[in-house]
Formats: structure tokens, C-alpha cells, sequence
């Protein structure tokens, strides 16, 4: 699924008729949607994608601290997600509530999809970003994993001492706030992002099981559940993409269709027809995340451009000079100095 079909995806209205709540100018909180200032607090309809994407960024330009949705997200971490926190509410155990809340949230949050796995004794519960959210990347992420932390930490009786939060950028301006939210350590600069818990915490008990109550939670998740198989191929192939750059192997350029079929064990004809199905293809793919990495090298200072071509793959420099006009428009001195960076 492409950048854009995925902007075109409908969100609850929670996300915005909670930031109504949080601003009082409701003006420059909708500016550049359609959606109008005097009905965004109670506004009843599903919002797509991109509409909430640009209130979140508006949101952080009027916002008084860079932080001001930390609380925000605490605060409504049990009252905004339908169905699913009526499952987390009355699952039988820690273990149930997380399978759900992985299994479902990616209905109401598009933008973003949930795995799980366990590695050396400890429960990962990874959040795969699906687009790149620019300068909102750190709230569109905090947010959900927030949700996480407070029903685990519900779930534990404020006791969460061995788990730990994982975000795979470098620390925030307002690093030191996240102590008031978060009750256990945060790691930056991470491999992925992440809440991770003891796999052995996954069979904690919860108080608040009720059987009819968990079974019909459930039911209805699974009636409004949108997670398809080509989105799910879609999250394969980027996870299985990083995978492979961040290997080791001395590999940096993606691999091709072939290969990649191979590491999902399906046919590369299966695969271009699946990714079809999600109104995308291999190639598309591969451009979206060499952009990332492209814009992200391009911000590091200590990377030159022949640097970054290298990184991306590249043997000519040349060469990824063009396929970086070809994405953004411009070259990659001229994307390096518009972000005002110097190399060092």
C-alpha cells in the first residue's frame, strides 16, 4: 500500500476531538483540511489519514511544549479505543490484552502496525511505521506505545520495573519528561520501537476478567478489523527490507524481487500480484524506504553525499544523485543545505 492510499485510510474522529479539547485554536489546528474549526470538538465521522496527520502537526506549532502530548496520551490511554479496550478491560490475562491490542489497533491507527516477538527471554511488542511522519514521527509513536505502557502498568499494579520502552530515534528536546510518563527505562536510537515486557509477565492474571465480556470484546474487534493480507505483505516486506540492510552482512542496497520472494517463501509472481493487491509494487516499495534513509543520512552531519550513495548502495555517486532528483526534485546538496546542515 502506497504513502498515499494509506493517507486515505479513515481514522476514528478521537485522535482530533481530543486535540479540540487540548487547543483553544481551533483555527489553526485544522488549517490545510477541510474539516471546519466550530464543528472539530464533537465531530462525528471517521477523518482520513492525512487530515489527522496535519492537525497533529498543527497541533505541535501551537502547542506551549513539545511534550504536550504526553499527557494528553495518558490521560485518555483508556477511554478512546472502542471495542479493543473493552477487550484489554476484560481479558484473562496480560498476555490476552496485549494479543488484542497488537491484533487490532492497526484499525484505528493506519498508519502504524503492530508485531510481536520473543527474543531472549523478553516479549517485544514492535510498532512498524508504515509512512514517514517527518516531524511528528516522535508523537505519532509515543502515543500508542504510551497506551501500551499504561495498560501494562494497570495490569501490574504500577509495578513494571522489568520492562523497558525501545525508540529507534535519538533522544528528544524533552527526554527528561518522559520520567512523569513512563515507569520504566526508555532506550533511544533503538532497532525498532518497541514495548518490551518478560515473556513470563504474559501469563499475569487480570483482575477485571469477565468471560462474556472478553468473548464479545473480541467478536467485535474481529467485525471491524482491518487487517488484511496485503497489508500484512506490505509490513513483511519493509521488516524483511530493514532486516537485511541492518544484517551485518555488508549488504546496504535492498535486495531484489527475486530474493525477497524467497525470504517470504512465496513465488516472486505471488508476491508482485499480493503487493498488487495493496495497489503498490516491489519497486515502489524499495523507492519509500531508500527515501527514508536518503533524508535521514542526508541530516547526518558527519555523512558526506558520497557517503550516503554508498550507504543507499549506490556504486556511482552519480547515480543517486538522479534517483534523488527523481524523488524529491532537487539534489542532495541542495535538500542538505535547505535543512541548513554543514558537514563536519
Amino acid at each position: 500500500m502506497t504513502r498515499t492510499a494509506i493517507e486515505q485510510l479513515l481514522m476514528p474522529n478521537t485522535y482530533v476531538n481530543y486535540m479540540a479539547r487540548v487547543f483553544d485554536d481551533h483555527v489553526r489546528l485544522v488549517a490545510g483540511t477541510p474539516l471546519l474549526p466550530e464543528e472539530i470538538a464533537d465531530y462525528p465521522n471517521p477523518i482520513p489519514v492525512a487530515h489527522v496527520l496535519t492537525c497533529v502537526k498543527n497541533a505541535l506549532a501551537i502547542a506551549p511544549t513539545p511534550d504536550w502530548h504526553l499527557p494528553w496520551a495518558k490521560s485518555m490511554a483508556e477511554h478512546f479505543h472502542g471495542p479493543v479496550t473493552m477487550a484489554l478491560v476484560h481479558a484473562p490475562t496480560l498476555g490476552h490484552g496485549l494479543e488484542a491490542l497488537v491484533r487490532y489497533m492497526p484499525k484505528r491507527v493506519p498508519y502504524h502496525h503492530w508485531q510481536c516477538e520473543v527474543d531472549d527471554g523478553m516479549y517485544h511488542c514492535e510498532l512498524v511505521e508504515l509512512i514517514e511522519f517527518g516531524p511528528v514521527r516522535a508523537i505519532v509513536i509515543e502515543i500508542p506505545i504510551l497506551v501500551m505502557h499504561e495498560y501494562v502498568d494497570t495490569i501490574c499494579g504500577g509495578v513494571i520495573d522489568g520492562a523497558h520502552v525501545e525508540f529507534k530515534y535519538p533522544p528528544t528536546k524533552y527526554a527528561e519528561s518522559y520520567a512523569k510518563y513512563f515507569n520504566c527505562p526508555i532506550v533511544f536510537e533503538a532497532p525498532r520501537n518497541a514495548f518490551v515486557v518478560p515473556e513470563s509477565w504474559l501469563a499475569i492474571k487480570n483482575a477485571g476478567y469477565e468471560q462474556s465480556s472478553w468473548q464479545t470484546a473480541v467478536r467485535r474487534c474481529e467485525q471491524t478489523s482491518s487487517l488484511s493480507r496485503e497489508q500484512d505483505t506490505l509490513t513483511r516486506v519493509r521488516r524483511a527490507i530493514f532486516n537485511y540492510i541492518e544484517s551485518g552482512s555488508g549488504q546496504t542496497a535492498p535486495p531484489n524481487l527475486k530474493s525477497m520472494a524467497a525470504v517470504l517463501h512465496v513465488s516472486p509472481r505471488t508476491l508482485i500480484r499480493r503487493l498488487r493487491e495493496a495497489r503498490t509494487t516491489y519497486q515502489a516499495v524499495v523507492d519509500d524506504i531508500q527515501m527514508e534513509r536518503a533524508k535521514t543520512l542526508l541530516g547526518n552531519a558527519h555523512y558526506r553525499v558520497y557517503d550516503v550513495a554508498g550507504e543507499l548502495g549506490y556504486q556511482d555517486p552519480a547515480s543517486f544523485g538522479r534517483s534523488f532528483k527523481r524523488w524529491f526534485g532537487m539534489t542532495p546538496g541542495a535538500y542538505r543545505a535547505a535543512l541548513g546542515v554543514e558537514r563536519r
